[in-house]
């Protein structure tokens, strides 16, 4: 059995809770939060929560906001309203800018090495100031206090170059990443500085999940863990098991990829991403 109190799984909460900061409900437990998280960017199509959890200072940023997505049980499909629809439209004219490129537009660019996603790059540029003074805020003037970045999907490209941004600004600080279905934020020269850089980056894509592989010229960071997808019934399998019969469950009809990325209760990475090989709590 998975071990459920894992570090890194308390962080797949957080980058949940990240879509829906005022919707725990939404992955199978609350985050590790000692206080109600920060927000950070809450104006925009991009977010961040940044609070403290008993192991140091976590930063959790949200996805692409969905154009569709699920109640809180994980059972039915909705929509965004009215008023929400140009935020998600710009959200995804934003992923779509996806050339790396050395120019990347960003305020933090001298910290950024190789050719960069110039969406993600941009994105962190509205987020940048706010995260860095929250972090500030949470170390408490301890210069080696871990920092954990973390996010599902766009969050956690935008987790990997906050990563590599604090280790450039807070050197003494031991800094951590773990990515959820995150795509690639940066080409080799990217890859490599991250590594050199010396981030613990625990990454975590679901089989049949398509978002990891993107864009294309882009490289991966950090040590891979393949997580099991779930399926669910479709409906006419739900007809021949009574009660359940009475009981509307959109998962059956989602398709595979978009089933296999989502972060939610009882989907790939909330029913199966735990600890494995780095020590029982990754502190």
């Amino acid at each position: 059995m998975p071990d459920r109190t894992c570090l890194k799984r308390h962080l797949l909460y957080a980058s949940v809770e990240a879509y829906h900061p005022r919707s725990p409900g939404y992955s199978s437990g609350p985050a590790r939060w000692l206080d109600s998280p920060s927000e950070v960017g809450a104006r925009s199509i991009d977010f961040a929560l940044a609070g403290r959890f008993a192991e140091g200072v976590v930063i959790a940023f949200r996805g692409t906001l969905p154009p569709l997505d699920l109640t809180p049980d994980g059972r039915r499909i909705v929509g965004p309203s009215f008023e929400q629809w140009p935020a998600v439209i710009r959200d995804w004219l934003n992923n779509l800018n996806t050339l790396p490129r050395p120019d990347a537009p960003t305020d933090v660019r001298p910290q950024l090495p190789g050719r960069i996603h110039p969406g993600f790059a941009g994105s962190l540029t509205g987020l940048w100031a706010g995260v860095a003074a929250a972090v500030e805020r949470l170390r408490g003037g301890d210069p080696a206090i871990p920092l954990y970045f973390t996010g599902h999907s766009k969050g956690g490209a935008l987790a990997n170059l906050a990563a590599l941004c604090a280790r450039r600004t807070w050197p003494e600080a031991r800094v951590k990443a773990a990515t959820f279905g995150a795509p690639r934020a940066g080409d080799s020269d990217f890859a490599q500085a991250y590594q050199a850089a010396g981030i613990d980056c625990q990454r975590y894509e679901v089989r049949g999940d398509l978002v990891p592989d993107v864009p294309p010229g882009g490289v991966a960071v950090g040590p891979g863990h393949d997580v099991e997808a779930v399926t669910f019934r479709p409906p006419l399998g739900r007809l021949l098991s009574f009660p359940r019969i009475f009981v509307r469950d959109d998962r059956g009809i989602l398709p595979p990829p978009i089933a296999a990325h989502l972060p939610y209760r009882d989907f790939g990475y909330d029913r199966h991403v735990y600890e494995t090989g780095a020590g029982p709590e990754w502190s």
